[in-house]
């Protein structure tokens, strides 16, 4: 007979083994020894019990899905196409097409079907094609949408989707699989195509403007990046040459003209990079996420007070709220403003600033940066926001004058607005809010 058991190892290990034998009998009919085949197949028992959870979580999750799970055999026609048989179907085949597990068919099946669309990777093929290659193991899966009319009249739509069953030589001769109701889905799909067709003429009419006006702003940008740069290249490289080689031979006033000379064509580089990060802006992605907006300021103070050139001014930072918005981009909006307080604040002995925000219930949050420097006249305040508009001349306060249009840009694509006050000596102070957010009752 055969028998399967377990076996202990020499070295401890176990193993099962199939046992074929027989016992061999004396004349008086008393066992004499036993013979036969002792076989290792403790590779083929793990498989076996690997199948058996595979299909107890198949089973479970087919349940857990709301889906109705069948089994098929086929009784082939011919090479196309083949009589199906179903051995099993789920009882909430009821639910989905009105007819009994007992009374449901492929006849019935048929009959209610309305429309059919192969999906994913059968989509590609036709009809009778897609079912040779799936039944030849060309592709692995079946998978398509039924439009069906169940016994109540109700249209319903309800996907399929079915794995061969195939025998030791590889030939097909039934599948398991499921069917599912995407009625929802489906409707839900429609009621979108539906508000896309709605929004496509004026989709289409604003992907026109703003196609015009990047083509605008590539061709500006390539301008700067390139037509301009390429001659500023020279002429730094030239100036510097003179300086390296021939300095020795230029008058005093010709070297102070050669460095006036280098030193323009530096500050021209730095307006060109300032006027493509502030144009390359526009078309950045918004990644907006919450932001620690205190840890942020910190992050920023500690990256800037390395560079801050004689004394420090004292800074005040009150708690911060957090906020919704992209964080490299605050950053850059806390980096120009607190650069300005600092430049604008640092000649005097005592100087301060101020970081903090008011908060009021049912209103936005509104950011502010106070500093007690040189201030401006309120008179002026409209050009502050506008590329290269300064308020003060360059030999008084280095910079370009995009620092703050950038931050104005950064605050308006992340819906808020950014204003100032100020009076002359008397210092400014900075406000911005961001988004529509409220700060909440109590």
């Amino acid at each position: 007979g055969t028998e399967v058991y377990r076996m202990r190892r020499k070295d401890g290990s176990e193993i099962w083994v199939e046992d074929h034998g027989s016992y061999v009998y004396d004349q008086q009919g008393n066992i004499v020894f036993h013979e036969g085949i002792l076989r290792d197949v403790t590779e083929r028992n793990r498989a076996e019990e690997k199948l058996r959870q595979s299909e107890t979580l198949y089973r479970q999750s087919i349940v857990a899905s709301g889906a109705v799970p069948y089994r098929q055999s086929y009784e082939k026609l011919d090479d196309y196409s083949a009589r199906v048989l179903f051995d099993f179907i789920g009882e909430e085949i009821k639910y989905l097409t009105g007819y009994a597990a007992e009374e449901f068919s492929d006849v019935i099946w048929d009959s209610l079907v309305q429309e059919s669309h192969l999906v994913e990777e059968l989509a590609a093929y036709e009809w009778r094609e897609a079912i040779r290659l799936v039944r030849s193991g060309q592709l692995p899966l079946w998978k398509c949408e039924n439009r069906i009319r169940a016994r109540d009249g109700s249209t319903r739509w309800v996907f399929e989707a079915a794995v061969e069953l195939r025998d030791q030589d590889g030939i097909s001769y039934g599948s398991i699989g499921m069917y599912q109701d995407i009625t929802a889905h489906k409707l839900a799909e429609e009621r979108i195509l539906q508000l896309n067709a709605e929004l496509e003429q004026r989709v289409q009419e604003r992907t026109a403007q703003l196609e015009e006006a990047n083509k605008e702003l590539e061709s500006f940008s390539y301008s700067v990046s390139h037509d301009l740069r390429a001659p500023l290249r020279a002429i730094d490289g030239f100036s510097r040459i003179l300086a390296e080689e021939y300095a020795g031979q230029l008058p005093g006033d010709g070297r102070i003209l050669l460095e006036r000379v280098r030193s323009s064509a530096s500050r021209m580089g730095i307006l060109i990079d300032d006027l493509l990060k502030f144009s390359r802006l526009g078309r950045q992605t918004l990644r907006t996420q919450t932001v620690d907006m205190l840890i942020l300021v910190q992050t920023v103070l500690g990256t800037l007070r390395p560079g801050m050139e004689g004394q420090l001014p004292q800074i005040t930072l009150n708690p911060l709220p957090a906020c919704q918005g992209d964080p490299s981009l605050l950053t850059q909006v806390w980096v120009n403003l607190l650069s300005n307080a600092v430049k604008y604040s640092r000649r005097r002995a005592d100087a301060r600033i101020e970081i903090g925000c008011c908060a009021r219930e049912g209103e936005p949050n509104t950011y502010y940066i106070k500093d007690n420097g040189v201030g401006f006249d309120m008179r002026f305040a409209g050009k502050l926001f506008g590329v290269f508009q300064r308020l003060h001349s360059e030999s008084e306060f280095e910079g370009t004058g995009v620092g703050l249009a950038l931050v104005h840009r950064i605050i308006t694509r992340h819906g808020g607005r950014i204003w100032a006050e100020s009076e002359p000596g008397k210092g400014a102070t900075f406000y911005f809010t961001l988004g529509r957010e409220k700060n909440p009752a109590g």
